[in-house]
């Protein structure tokens, strides 16, 4: 019997967010989404997580679409991004080190515009993009990328209160 190698594609390269030397990736950011996702019974149309190196201490943001039903219970938001929080400190040794520390802020949420998503994969599409191949990146080291691209998209930003 012939043995194959199996390989396992476990993220894009320079996905990586590096604010204070934490190296959060990618498949951390998709582990602890997926967890918080089902701890809180949240069905997320797609997210991204972008570092803010504005306040200080610099922290996360957490990008989402806006989804039927609890998107608009500030509530229900809050939770699943404290779920968000707690799951990512269990995946990713270096980020909760930072934010043990101090030297890494609270994960914030940026809820946006019903189809956001759609539209910044049109605009990737315009600029030449091949539809087939554009997807949306789950982390993007770029802090100002949210500020730049998605500024007409943004409905609200919620804290955690977490601290």
């Amino acid at each position: 019997m012939v043995r194959h190698p199996i390989i396992e594609f476990v993220e894009r390269q320079g996905q990586l967010i590096d604010v204070v030397g934490e190296k959060t990736a990618e498949h951390h950011i998709v582990e602890a989404i997926a967890a918080a996702c089902y701890r809180v019974n949240a069905r997320l149309l797609d997210y991204f997580v972008a570092p803010d190196t504005e306040p200080t201490p610099a922290s996360y943001l957490l990008a989402i679409e806006g989804w039927k039903g609890r998107s608009n219970n500030k509530q229900f938001v809050r939770e699943l991004l404290g779920a968000v929080e707690a799951s990512l400190r269990k995946v990713a040794p270096d980020y909760d080190e930072e934010r043990e520390l101090g030297t890494l802020g609270p994960m914030e949420l940026v809820l946006l515009k019903a189809g956001a998503f759609e539209r910044m994969r049109e605009q990737r599409v315009a600029a030449g993009g091949a539809a087939s191949q554009i997807k949306t990146p789950h982390v993007i080291p770029d802090p100002s990328f949210i500020w730049r691209e998605l500024r007409d998209e943004i409905l609200s930003r919620i804290e955690s209160q977490s601290g």
